[in-house]
């Protein structure tokens, strides 16, 4: 079942009408229900490895709370020393338990997603000896298993680390798993937040449920009236990059970036308002991106979750490891204070942008997209002292506007570059595309873009009009300002909006016997 289709419409109607019948304490139960529900339809028989997973988890949980409280009850007739000897025991059991649970939550990952690309990879040492290949097994993905994954082991690193109480009830934490508005692009929730607005909905009322109404039509509008005539513009030249040059291959990019913009941020828009229907809160995930100064700016307003995630769980840890600490200790020797402090940094920057490259895709061309943007963000933490000397020698006011506009412009550069290669097939063919926006070309070929994509001139107004009516709003949004709030401020203007909304989307959603309903783009993740 996906989300852009009339029987998503008609299970979330179905299921909001039966949750606010019912009394308060049923409502998780029947979250719960239409969660498997909707999985089941989506996935079939691939609910079992997140029932698997979460029961193991769940279990892991419990046996540590156990332990703890074993704990409790005999320290008060142990010695010191057999308390601290205790303690490192139960640490190291915690440990090992910790692992286990890693190892069964990625290696369900990497069974169901790289096992391929493993397999590719081993077949090609083997190839240089002649010896017989690996078969590459090609299996279903299961429904939202990039995302969930990710959520279940961030709970079970917070039960080890004591952030939280482990979940004694079961079902809990397994709608905290499986709910049905996130479970296919995010956002990567966190459990304490997650599950206890799951346990304690806000009461729909008028307002909000205006509101929420606001956010799916939002989401509606971004992806099926625009982000998807921007992706079939895009296509055409991804598709075939040694057919064009110059100006459709820079039109090509940035459209793709538009195309992906509004189609991932479209989508969290609409999850978040399906689950504000059942007064549940789900996190932002974009905040502007493109007004940001530099890639690691970039990368806090983009995907902010999996951002959150990869901080609090990967960086942290590995910034915090033994073998960092004495990579700290020999950079404590540097006499510059800046590099003193930065240079540690750079190891465990590494390992997470190899991670975020990996996390997208099971592909050669995600590892270098992480590499890329590893290199961008050490080259600008080692060079900054230079920059800051060199404006100082100019007297250029870094401070100033025209900095401020310099360093956002370079930054959309540089991100275009990075979705080029995210985008493109293959590797060669992002280098092919990034090298034909310099190479001499014919207008021409954005009148061969627009036929080989089967839009129309009405269609090329249309979408111009939404991206600078989009631009606008983020400008807007940039100043201080919220379109929701000015919208309930504004009964007329809400009217408006809702209507027209759903206008766009019934008269120039890209749907129906002509087209063929595209999926969300990381829904593919």
């Amino acid at each position: 079942m996906r989300y852009l289709s009339v029987w998503f419409l008609l299970f979330t109607a179905t299921v909001a009408a039966v949750y606010y019948l019912l009394p308060k304490k049923y409502k998780p139960a029947i979250l719960l229900v239409a969660s498997l529900a909707f999985y089941v339809l989506s996935s079939r028989w691939l609910v079992i490895p997140v029932l698997c997973l979460t029961a193991l988890l769940w279990g892991a949980g419990l046996r540590t709370a156990k332990w703890d409280e074993a704990f409790a009850e005999r320290k008060k007739d142990l010695s010191k020393e057999e308390r601290k000897a205790y303690k490192q025991a139960l640490k190291k059991k915690k440990r090992l338990l910790l692992a286990l649970e890693c190892c069964a939550g990625f290696g369900m990952l990497v069974a169901f997603k790289y096992l391929g690309f493993l397999a590719q990879i081993a077949n090609g040492f083997l190839s240089l000896f002649s010896a017989p290949t690996l078969p590459t097994p090609a299996w279903l993905l299961p429904l939202g298993i990039s995302y969930y994954t990710l959520s279940m082991i961030g709970y079970a690193v917070d039960v080890y680390y004591g952030r939280i109480a482990p979940e004694k009830n079961f079902f809990r934490l397994l709608l905290f798993a499986v709910y049905f508005p996130h479970i296919v692009e995010g956002p990567i929730a966190d459990y304490p937040t997650l599950s206890a607005r799951l346990y304690d909905p806000q009461p729909l009322t008028f307002q909000a449920f205006l509101r929420a109404t606001e956010l799916i039509v939002l989401g509606l509008v971004k992806k099926m009236v625009f982000a998807d005539r921007a992706g079939m513009l895009a296509n055409a030249v991804f598709d075939k990059p040694q057919s064009y040059h110059f100006a459709a291959s820079a039109a090509a990019i940035v459209l793709y970036a538009v195309q992906l913009y509004l189609d991932f941020s479209g989508c969290i828009d609409l999850v978040r308002g399906v689950s504000a229907l059942f007064g549940i809160e789900l996190q932002q995930n974009f905040r502007r991106p493109f007004f940001s100064r530099s890639i690691q700016e970039f990368w806090r307003r983009w995907h902010i979750t999996l951002g959150s995630w990869i901080k609090n769980y990967i960086f942290y840890p590995l910034s915090l490891s033994k073998r960092n600490a004495r990579l700290t200790a020999r950079a404590g020797k540097c006499k510059n204070v800046y590099y003193r402090s930065t240079l540690p940094m750079l190891l465990p920057l590494l390992f997470v942008w190899l991670f975020m490259g990996v996390w997208h895709g099971a592909s050669w061309k995600y590892v270098l997209y992480g590499l890329y943007y590893y290199i961008l963000i050490a080259l600008g933490l080692l060079l900054e002292p230079l920059s800051a000397r060199i404006c100082a020698a100019i007297r250029f006011k870094r401070t100033s506007r025209v900095w401020a506009l310099f360093q956002m412009v370079r930054t959309i550069v540089l991100v275009l570059v990075g979705l080029t290669l995210f985008r493109a097939d293959t590797t060669m063919d992002a280098i092919r595309i990034l090298r034909s926006v310099f190479s001499p070309g014919s207008v021409s070929e954005l009148f061969m873009m627009r036929n080989a994509s089967g839009l129309t001139i009405q269609d090329l107004l249309l979408l111009a009009a939404g991206v600078l009516a989009m631009a606008a709003l983020s400008v807007w949004e940039e100043c201080g300002h919220d379109l929701f709030d000015m919208l309930e401020k504004r009964p007329v203007l809400r009217w408006i909006f809702c209507t027209a909304g759903v206008l766009l989307v019934i008269l120039f959603g890209v749907y129906g016997t002509a087209y063929t309903t595209q999926p969300f783009v990381y829904a593919q993740f």
